[in-house]
């Protein structure tokens, strides 16, 4: 991708989650590429923003208020706002983890929280989509202060947080515009586009449960045996190349 693609000169990003890792990789490679870029993160007195992230200025302003509710109604009143103000692309790209995708033995909490995350874009993105709004979601494999002790003995330089950067200034770039609901996992160069939950397979529920009955509705829900889904371990997906399923 040349910089031409990913001329950014009139976009006005805000990244949250900015002063380290992927979200300060995210925040320099969007001001590289000309974009104003408001950067905030979480201090110890409150929450800290800047404008400039390759000089990491910044002035503080009144931490938010964490309720955890988001306002549709409130989210779609801003951005038709916007809508009618300019016709300028809008986006939105959020942080999931493949932690919500697949589970992460310990970290039920992360887990749940990068789920909802998911579920959010694809809300969103049905919600907003007659404004014009693109909203996305990645999932990201990078080696950063968070991460590190996920990575074991892989090269130090593998899965960098630029090539994450990369993906969202592809995103919110004019080469991004109509590709909504989708999440990505990004890992170095490669990038997989995931599917939401499916169907397997289809069981009815006998009308009287007797014990032959019982063992038939769970043959026809299971019929490979594979009555047990454990998440590996994340440190796992890390260290793997991602593929593509089989069509």
């Amino acid at each position: 991708m040349t910089a031409q693609t990913l001329d950014l000169a009139d976009r006005t990003c805000i990244v949250t989650g900015a002063a380290q890792g992927i979200g300060a990789a995210e925040a320099v490679m969007l001001a590289g590429r000309g974009a104003t870029v408001l950067c905030a993160d979480r201090s110890d007195t409150g929450t800290v923003v800047g404008s400039n992230p390759r000089r990491r200025r910044r002035r503080r302003v009144l931490a938010p208020r964490h309720h955890g509710g988001w306002r549709g109604r409130a989210i779609a009143r801003h951005w038709r706002t916007e809508a009618e103000l300019s016709d300028r692309p809008r986006r939105i790209i959020n942080t999931s983890s493949e932690s919500g995708l697949y589970g992460n033995a310990g970290q039920s909490n992360d887990a749940a929280a990068k789920a909802g995350l998911a579920a959010l874009t694809l809300t969103l993105a049905a919600e907003l989509a007659r404004l014009g709004v693109c909203v996305n979601a990645i999932a990201p494999r990078a080696r950063t202060p968070m991460s590190s002790h996920a990575f074991g003995t892989l090269d130090a330089d593998a899965l960098p947080p630029s090539r994450v950067a990369q993906v969202v200034a592809w995103l919110a770039s004019s080469t991004g515009e109509g590709i909504t609901g989708q999440l990505l996992v990004v890992a170095g160069r490669d990038v997989q586009r995931m599917s939401t939950w499916s169907a397997r397979t289809l069981a009815t529920q006998p009308d009287a449960w007797s014990a032959e009955a019982a063992a038939g509705f769970r043959a026809a829900l299971f019929p490979h045996r594979d009555t047990s889904h454990l998440p590996a371990p994340i440190s796992d997906l890390f260290t793997a190349r991602p593929v593509a399923a089989s069509s």
